[in-house]
């Protein structure tokens, strides 16, 4: 059902604001191209998002790769790439692997009532026109996304435009943001199945007091093997997200470039 492996990263926790939980993790980036300054502030005050699963709700456990706080149902051929910060060893996010599609998973703290994507996506916004490349604000299964068109190097020497799906998903005192490369970042008949792998997720917050943006505990299932470092096919390589640095949330590691879809 899952087959796991080991990503490396680098430094892999975002830098947490100081002050209670009811503060916000960092000022907006005022990048006024996606969004502007009030209607950030405006979209923060939220009513958490009730479509993924509370894990008091949970009644087959036996379905879920219990990864700590993030739970992650099984699906016939998915594959999960756990990403280490390597000071630390500490496990920050999942790559899961389903089909000619890569799905990046982090899972943070969040305020208990404001709201974090609208901060964050308008700080990825900013990145991708730094980066060259462009975006838009869409209206996806957990509301607004961002979808980019990334510069990165194609054969020959040539550029390419590497197609992304930014979800963000801010629950009761979490944040879940989802990065999609592959087939299911552009071909509507994948985009279903990805849908619906990142809606059967169950996140486990706890009740520890932590600082917004700050990486919610990753742990290894009980049992599971853990595999080496090299994915298991040229294949499975060229469609597994990279180990992602995410102390800003960056999402510029280069993912599968698509050109064609038939």
């Amino acid at each position: 059902m899952a087959l796991f492996r080991r990503g490396k990263g680098t430094d892999s926790t975002p830098d947490p604001a100081p002050g209670p939980e009811d503060e916000v993790g960092a000022n907006p980036s005022g990048d006024t191209e996606l969004e502007d300054v009030e209607t950030v502030e405006a979209s923060r005050s939220f009513q958490p998002f009730a479509g993924l699963t509370d894990p008091a709700d949970v009644t087959d456990h036996d379905a879920y790769v219990n990864l700590g706080a993030l739970w992650i149902k099984g699906e016939p051929g998915l594959q999960l790439q756990l990403e280490v910060n390597e000071e630390t060893q500490q496990i920050v996010g999942v790559g899961a692997l389903l089909g000619q599609t890569a799905i990046q998973l982090n899972v943070y703290a969040a305020p208990r009532t404001l709201g974090m994507w609208p901060e964050i996506r308008a700080e990825i916004a900013g990145k991708v026109a730094e980066a060259g490349g462009s975006h838009e604000l869409v209206q996806g299964p957990f509301g607004t996304e961002l979808r980019a068109l990334l510069p990165a190097p194609g054969p020959g020497g040539s550029t390419v435009m590497a197609p992304v799906r930014f979800v963000g998903i801010d629950g009761p005192r979490w944040f879940l943001r989802a990065s999609i490369n592959g087939l299911g970042a552009v071909d509507p008949d994948a985009a279903p199945e990805v849908d619906a792998l990142i809606a059967s997720c169950v996140v486990d917050r706890g009740s520890e007091p932590m600082a917004p943006r700050e990486v919610l505990p990753l742990t290894l299932p009980a049992g599971v093997e853990e595999l080496a470092d090299e994915p298991a096919t040229a294949d499975a390589a060229a469609a597994t997200p990279a180990a992602k640095s995410t102390d800003d949330l960056n999402p510029f590691e280069r993912g599968p470039e698509i050109t064609e879809v038939r």
